[in-house]
């Protein structure tokens, strides 16, 4: 079962992706037809997500998606479903993908909210940056001098972080210690 709060469902109605008459009232929430969370799980519903979504190049890749709910169709639309995933941010690793396919709703869940954070420009809703947090180049050692411009972001954090770079034009500095 996927529950969505009330956001993250309005979201996916406004975009097209999800119809009143696939939810149905879960306490304060809103929980998906099992046919809506059979699609969510295989990937078909992201595919369509990341389709509609502004600034999206994923239409002719994404068509190709199997609307089966089986381990080989779903690890064939994930995988297909992962760069496109990662060039807005949302970071699936392999253990990840895994789970998913094994049924583990609460990833597909994940992927949804980090997807909504992102085209709602919510960087609080995404996962903070790993490492020091002293540091003021979190990207890693020397990364932050290779990244100029925030299309070359792979993170909504990077996102951010190199937009707020450009627009107060500010200097990079890694601290130590």
């Amino acid at each position: 079962m996927i529950v969505l709060d009330g956001a993250v469902s309005g979201w996916l109605r406004r975009l097209g992706v999800l119809r009143n008459t696939e939810l149905s009232p879960y306490g304060e929430s809103v929980a998906l037809s099992r046919e809506a969370a059979h699609e969510f799980e295989n990937g078909l519903r992201i595919g369509r997500l990341l389709q509609v979504l502004p600034g999206s190049n994923a239409g002719r890749k994404l068509a190709a998606l199997k609307d089966l709910n089986t381990p080989v169709a779903k690890l064939y639309n994930w995988n297909l479903l992962l760069p496109e995933l990662r060039e807005r941010g949302v970071q699936v690793d392999a253990d990840m993908k895994v789970l998913i396919v094994a049924g583990d709703t609460d990833i597909v869940l994940d992927v949804i909210r980090q997807l909504h954070a992102t085209a709602a420009g919510g960087a609080g809703q995404a996962q903070p940056p790993r490492g020091d947090p002293r540091r003021a180049d979190y990207f890693g050692e020397g990364v932050a001098a290779n990244l100029e411009k925030p299309s070359d972001a792979r993170t909504v954090q990077e996102f951010f972080a190199l937009c707020l770079h450009q627009q107060l034009k500010c200097r990079w500095r890694s601290t130590t210690g």
